[in-house]
Order: C-alpha cells, then sequence, then structure tokens
C-alpha cells in the first residue's frame, strides 16, 4: 500500500460554499457499518450540518443502504461511487474533509490509513483495528459497549457536526493524521520494531576481562 503522506499534505481542501465532504469507503454490507454511516449523516444534518456523504464502494447491501437513505430523506445529499483505481481514489480522500469507517469487525484497517495519509480526519468505532490505529491527535473513537446502533449512529453524527464546526480543530487532527500516517511508513515501522526489540533486549555491555584471563 502506497502512501503519499508528504504530498498529502500540500494538498488544499477549501469550504466550497460551506458545505462539509464526509466520505466513507468500503464493501456495502453489514458488519461494515454502512447504515451506521448513513445514520450518523442524517444525524449531522438533523444538528443544522451542511454537507454531502459520499460513499465508495459496492455490495448486498447497497439497496437496502439507498432505501434507508431515502427514509431518512437525505438520498439527495448521497453520492454514490462504484470501485475506483487507487489515483481516483487518492483524487476523492483529497478532495474530503472527513473520513467515517464504523465497521463493526476489522482486525487491521488500511483504508484507515490510506485516508489518514490524505490529511483526513477519522472517525470509528472503538472496536478492532482502526481503534487501535486512530489516536486522539488523528481522529475521534465513538465508545460502543452498552449501546444501541442507533445511539453510536447519533453520537458519530453529533462528533462530526462538533468537529466540522470549528475550522482549528478540523486542522489539528487533519495535521494529527498526516502525522499518525507517517507512523506506519515502512521505514518508521522497522526503526519501532528495533526499538521495540532493542527495549525488551538491551544490549549488555561487554565485560572486562578478569585479572585470571590476563
Amino acid at each position: 500500500m502506497a502512501i503519499g503522506v508528504e504530498k498529502a499534505a500540500e494538498t488544499s481542501r477549501e469550504w466550497q460554499m460551506g458545505c462539509a465532504k464526509i466520505l466513507f469507503v468500503g464493501r456495502f454490507i453489514y458488519f461494515k457499518g454502512t447504515t451506521i454511516a448513513i445514520r450518523a449523516f442524517a444525524e449531522f444534518v438533523r444538528l443544522g450540518g451542511v454537507g454531502r456523504l459520499t460513499l465508495v464502494g459496492e455490495g448486498s447491501g447497497e439497496a437496502h443502504a439507498r432505501a434507508l437513505a431515502e427514509r431518512l430523506g437525505i438520498d439527495q445529499l448521497l453520492d454514490w461511487v462504484p470501485w475506483v483505481d487507487q489515483r481516483e481514489l487518492a483524487r476523492i480522500y483529497s478532495s474530503h474533509h472527513i473520513f467515517i469507517f464504523p465497521s463493526l469487525h476489522d482486525s487491521s484497517g488500511n483504508v484507515v490509513i490510506e485516508a489518514m495519509s490524505h490529511g483526513l480526519p477519522v472517525v470509528c468505532l472503538n472496536l478492532g483495528g482502526p481503534a487501535q490505529i486512530v489516536t486522539k491527535e488523528s481522529g475521534i473513537v465513538v465508545p460502543v459497549f452498552g449501546e444501541t446502533a442507533n445511539a453510536v449512529s447519533a453520537r458519530m453524527g453529533w462528533h462530526m457536526k462538533q468537529l466540522l464546526d470549528s475550522q482549528q480543530k478540523l486542522k489539528q487532527l487533519s495535521d494529527g493524521a498526516l502525522d499518525r500516517a507517517r507512523e506506519f511508513l515502512w521505514p518508521n515501522r522497522v526503526r519501532c520494531a528495533l526499538e521495540d526489540v532493542q527495549r525488551v533486549f538491551p544490549t549488555e555491555p561487554a565485560c572486562a576481562p578478569s585479572e585470571s584471563d590476563k
């Protein structure tokens, strides 16, 4: 996975008529949380947020997700994009402000790192790999334990509204996302791994020869 972090740092995201752009990338299936993303966006709009939600991907749950958006009255604010190549996906990342990733089961989260490498703060759930990748400096991790799906969706929507209402906070998390993504570049990962090994197995200084050895 190539991460153009340095290039992404130069990307400018100007507000277009005050319209925020929120992005979801993944298969349109239940455990990827597509409907949670749509409900979260609906809450964002209900709270007065102005923006659009782009959903990139395909999947068996697309018809159900589209029907949900229509019932919630936000279907005209959604942009559905089928799978695209990496160059086009990079362009899409760079034209959005927030990445929403409400997956219910993901052990890794490469797409989260990709989003952060383009300066997108991530709003995700406190589950799986993404919860370990996203820090308070690079996004928002929403707790889920003991909560209903609707409550979690509403909380995600509230956080997006709060974040997009503060240009300063959005800029801070965008910069933090870039910094966090750099940590996952291979040279940095190798360096961190070597540092971990050194902490566990510190190099002992060579022993001075004893008198009997002289």
